[in-house]
C-alpha cells in the first residue's frame, strides 16, 4: 500500500492537537533525556502546562506512536517524518 504524504500530512495535523505534535516533534530529536526531563524542558520553553504534555504524551502512547521507553516508534516515525518541522 502506497501512502501519499502529501495527502496525509493535513489529516495527521488536524487528528492531533499542538500540544501531540509538539511531543513528537521534540521526541524526534531528542534521544538522551527522560520522558519526566523532556516533558519539564517542553513545559518551560513552549510554556505548556506539565499535566497537560503527560496527559498527551500518555494518548500518544496509547496510540502506538511513542513506546514503553518515551521514543518514537516506527508509526511515531513516519508521522514525524510526514508532519516535518
Amino acid at each position: 500500500m502506497s501512502v501519499n504524504s502529501e495527502k496525509l500530512r493535513p489529516i495527521l495535523l488536524r487528528a492531533l492537537n499542538k500540544n501531540q505534535i509538539l511531543l513528537v516533534r521534540k521526541l524526534k530529536y531528542h534521544r538522551v533525556l527522560s520522558r519526566t526531563q523532556l516533558l519539564i524542558e517542553i513545559s518551560h520553553s513552549g510554556n505548556v502546562p506539565l499535566s497537560t504534555l503527560k496527559l498527551n504524551f500518555k494518548i500518544l502512547k496509547e496510540l502506538g506512536i511513542i513506546s514503553q521507553n518515551g521514543r518514537l516508534t516506527a508509526l511515531g516515525q513516519n508521522i514525524s517524518w510526514i508532519i516535518g518541522d
